[in-house]
């Protein structure tokens, strides 16, 4: 299946959030070539994914479904945490630097509750040793504190 058929399906079954968190079918396995380990290709995601959803369905309102699961999946657990943090940065550079997402989000609305979560649960990222947070002496907190680091030297946004 296509993958923007993917997000048309878990959108009609209230399954975004776990289209994102690569659950099940849903997932999209990285490119051999790709090292990092995370759950599903986030790029894929969006690209192959949630972009063509939005151009070819626009009746499925398909960037606000995505900005209603990013806040939701903040509030759940920090794996969800952990790949908003993910979804925002790969967005960020797809909006500002390279200029390949077909829409933009409502950042306002997003980043100061990323802000807040990542702050509020840095102490529990930093034990959190799965996927990129694997053998890192801080969890995956490392990884976020990373993509913090490139996101300001790319766009000049920070996330705490």
């Amino acid at each position: 299946m296509k993958e923007y058929k993917k997000v048309v399906s878990a959108i009609q079954n209230e399954e975004l959030i776990s289209y994102l968190e690569g659950k099940g079918a849903y997932k999209i396995d990285l490119h051999h070539w790709v090292g990092a380990k995370i759950p599903t290709d986030i790029t894929r995601v969006l690209s192959e994914g949630i972009y063509i959803a939005f151009r070819k369905e626009p009746k499925l309102d398909v960037k606000k479904r995505f900005e209603e699961a990013l806040i939701s999946m903040m509030d759940k657990e920090l794996f969800d945490l952990y790949l908003v943090t993910k979804y925002t940065y790969v967005q960020i550079l797809n909006e500002i630097k390279y200029q390949d997402s077909p829409f933009s989000i409502d950042w306002d609305n997003i980043l100061p509750k990323l802000r807040f979560s990542l702050i509020r649960n840095e102490d529990k990222l930093r034990s959190y040793f799965e996927w990129e947070g694997e053998g890192e002496e801080n969890g995956v907190w490392e990884e976020i504190s990373r993509i913090n680091r490139m996101c300001f030297e790319k766009c000049k946004i920070s996330f705490f």
